[in-house]
This record gives structure tokens, C-alpha cells and sequence, in this order.
């Protein structure tokens, strides 16, 4: 373990020193090795299941390297930030997870292990029935709410038709476990339980016009689709996966 630790501070230290003079690698250009240093750092995190947050071990770094940069430190934080996640997604790519999982996971990129957890948990289950309706609802949801805003109280007597209250309750079912699994880290057993979902979501789109005029109405569907949208955030950005026939 102290090995690691060492291992690890040793080449971020580098990282960041070289992010904070301004010597970043460009193209096929990497003097410094600093995407192998990277990529060595996270091997040793998925390797020994160490839960760490890159943000917070780029932050130590920048302190002990305080007085020495010549670049604003948020500023090389978010670089290097930007830096790892684009070495991790390479990363989950060479494991076999596709490029729509990575792109839907990686967004939240901090925990390398918890990153990865949630990637194999998608992988597992987007063949399932029901994970297309998720994934459909989720870029339906986020093209409306593009072009309006969602209220911010689902109120449980304005739903009026059968199919939205339909779907506020299964909803409201599973919102806690799901929370509860996904905070835990369970992402299987959390997305098992989104497959109660397909039916009524199905339901509410073909039968629910969720932009009516009624101004209370409509924010408040759009309450309701801004909820789902966000749980499910909790284990990935399910518009960026691509629908599966």
C-alpha cells in the first residue's frame, strides 16, 4: 500500500507540475510521459480497488506544488482533470466497454473504480427489453427540456391523466432503493429495478401530450420527466447510449 501511495503522488506530482508550466501534451508529442504516468496511476487504483477521487488527489498535488505554478491552479486542475478522463476512457475502451457506455459514464468521472462499476453495469443489461424505453426517454427528456424549463415540485393533483400518475407512482416506487443501491454502489441491482419503468414511460409518451397549454400542467410533466431523468443520472447519462434493436 505504501508503495502505491508513494507510486501514485510521485507521478502526479508530475503531472500536475508539468500541467501547471504550461507543458501539456500535444498530439503524438509527450515528452514527459505523462499519459503513461496517467494511465499507471489509474492501473493501480482498478488493481488494488482503492476508491480515490482524482480531484481531490490533483488538489494535494497542487498545494504541495503551491508558489510554483505558472498557471492558475484551478486551471491546471481542470486540465488535468480533462487529461485523466480522457486516458480512463482509453482505458474502458481497451476493457471492451463501447464507446456510447463511455461516454455516458465518463462525464462523472472522479472514482475510477466507481466510474468503471458503472460502465460493466450497463454493459450488462443494455441488451434488456426494457433499456431502450430508458434511453429513448432520457433524449426525448433532455431535447424538451433544451428548448423549456421543468417546475421543480411534482404536485400529485395535477396529474390527470391515467398514464401520468401511472408513472409518477412507479416513480415514486422505486426512487428510493434505487438511490439508496446507486449510493451504495450497487449499480446492477439499481438499474434491475428501471425495468418496472418501460411500461409506463411507453404509456406516458403514447398518450400523454406533455407541452399542453395549461402552463401548470405542462410543468409540471415536465417535473416529473426532469425527476426520472436525474435519477437515472445517479448511474449514467442514458441519452448518450445508443438504442439497441
Amino acid at each position: 500500500v505504501v508503495r502505491d501511495i508513494t507510486g501514485m503522488a510521485d507521478r502526479i506530482d508530475t503531472i500536475c507540475g508539468c500541467f501547471g508550466i504550461g507543458l501539456i501534451p500535444t498530439g503524438t508529442s509527450d515528452p514527459y510521459a505523462l499519459r503513461r504516468q496517467t494511465i499507471a496511476i489509474a492501473n493501480i487504483i482498478l488493481g488494488k480497488g482503492y476508491r480515490i477521487s482524482i480531484a481531490a488527489l490533483i488538489e494535494q498535488a497542487l498545494k504541495a506544488l503551491d508558489g510554483r505554478l505558472k498557471r492558475p491552479a484551478p486551471e491546471v486542475k481542470d486540465g488535468v482533470l480533462d487529461f485523466f478522463r480522457a486516458r480512463f476512457a482509453s482505458m474502458l475502451q481497451a476493457k471492451g466497454i463501447s464507446g456510447d457506455v463511455i461516454e455516458s459514464v465518463i462525464g462523472s468521472f472522479d472514482d475510477p473504480v466507481d466510474t468503471f462499476k458503472r460502465a460493466e453495469a450497463l454493459s450488462a443489461v443494455r441488451t434488456e427489453p426494457w433499456f431502450g424505453s430508458i434511453c429513448a426517454a432520457s433524449k426525448r427528456v433532455e431535447n424538451i427540456l433544451k428548448k423549456t424549463e421543468a417546475g421543480s415540485v411534482i404536485t400529485e393533483s395535477l396529474l390527470g391523466q391515467e398514464q401520468e400518475l401511472a408513472l409518477f407512482r412507479k416513480f415514486k416506487e422505486i426512487e428510493q432503493p434505487f438511490t439508496a443501491l446507486a449510493d451504495k454502489g450497487d449499480y446492477a441491482a439499481a438499474l434491475k429495478l428501471l425495468a418496472g419503468l418501460k411500461e409506463p414511460i411507453d404509456s406516458f409518451f403514447d398518450k400523454v401530450l406533455v407541452m399542453t397549454e395549461d402552463v401548470n400542467v405542462r410543468a409540471n410533466r415536465l417535473a416529473l420527466l426532469a425527476s426520472l431523468v436525474k435519477l437515472f443520472g445517479k448511474v449514467a447519462r442514458f441519452s448518450a447510449i445508443a438504442q439497441t434493436t
